[in-house]
């Protein structure tokens, strides 16, 4: 445990202990800023990690309020660790009146769960970015101040669901989530080299112009949504987008369509290593658009050009290229 209030204007604070407890729940818990309005000083930086829990219930403040004409200051970064992590708000902003001045950088990752008020990391001269990483985020709809650069979500298992309007075992970002990260300029999800399951729900449509664009940054298996008919375009290796939805991805290993029609299109150098599943309904190879030609397709191994391997597929367009070669089964192929 360390004091209520910690203030150490413009310096630098790091805290390691098995837990942390920083109360002052009517004002400012730690305070690292720079108020000097003539010349450029930055906020300092904060870093704490805790083995177990951390609770602070007053403001984090590292912001700057340095102003002058020619030269604005930093605001101080804040990277925060623990198994729980439960917090108030904080301020990494820049008061930069000629574009001088960048806000400073927020990392709280919280093994087991995240509580968290609001942040703002904003500054005419250059947001700051956010990462939060928690297998359980709590109250995404209460964060009326979350305000920076890039905001990247990520779960410590990597299963990760999308746009749904009911909670499950896993992370969740509900629809209703994304709709309040309104003061967000990109949303970045997962994490390159994921081994977990995104899961994608049809919402992600409804919402799609009125909140920040999605990007999937890496996933074992990526779920489209249930529901309608997608359209899964594959542009580079494990990269692409689900069309009309403002979802793009990259770092992807496997992809699964919903129980409708699916269309899994692969365009230019695009490929998936892992395997292509269809499920239910009409669903569709196309090679149409792809520069990987010849199209080799074995029925029989379920293996085609461009993917680890395919199942639940019932049509297959080939490429642009006159030689295409398709190898049949023992039964009967059509």
């Amino acid at each position: 445990k360390v004091p209520d209030q910690i203030s150490d204007i413009g310096g630098t604070v790091d805290i390691t202990a098995d837990s942390v407890s920083i109360g002052n729940t009517s004002g400012t818990s730690i305070n690292t800023t720079s108020t000097a309005r003539d010349d450029a000083a930055n906020g300092g930086a904060l870093t704490i990690n805790a083995r177990d829990s951390l609770t602070i219930s007053g403001r984090i403040q590292t912001f700057s309020e340095a102003s002058d004409d020619d030269d604005a200051g930093n605001g101080g970064s804040v990277t925060i660790s623990g198994n729980t992590v439960d917090l108030n708000s904080i301020e990494t902003w820049s008061q930069a009146d000629e574009n001088e001045g960048s806000a400073g950088d927020v990392s709280i990752v919280a093994t087991e769960s995240l509580f968290l008020q609001d942040i703002d990391a904003t500054s005419n001269a250059g947001d700051g970015d956010i990462l939060l990483a928690s297998n359980s985020i709590e109250d995404f709809s209460d964060l009326g101040n979350l305000a920076g650069g890039t905001l990247t979500l990520d779960s410590a298992s990597g299963n990760i669901n999308i746009g749904g309007n009911t909670t499950t075992v896993d992370f969740d970002l509900l629809n209703s989530d994304l709709l309040a990260l309104n003061n967000i300029n990109k949303l970045n999800i997962g994490r390159s080299g994921s081994t977990g399951t995104v899961t994608l729900w049809s919402s992600l449509f409804d919402s799609a112009g009125s909140r920040a664009q999605i990007d999937i940054q890496g996933a074992g298996l990526l779920k489209a949504p249930d529901g309608v008919n997608n359209v899964l375009q594959i542009t580079a290796a494990g990269s692409g987008a689900l069309l009309n939805s403002d979802v793009i991805f990259s770092g992807v290993v496997g992809l699964s369509g919903g129980y409708l029609n699916d269309t899994f299109s692969f365009v230019g150098n695009g490929s998936i290593a892992g395997t292509v599943a269809g499920q239910s309904g009409y669903d569709t190879l196309d090679y149409q658009f792809s520069d990987t030609v010849p199209l080799v397709v074995d029925i029989e191994n379920g293996t085609v050009t461009g993917i680890g391997g395919f199942s639940g597929i019932d049509n297959i367009l080939g490429s642009s290229a006159n030689n295409d070669k398709i190898i049949g089964s023992t039964g009967s192929d059509t």
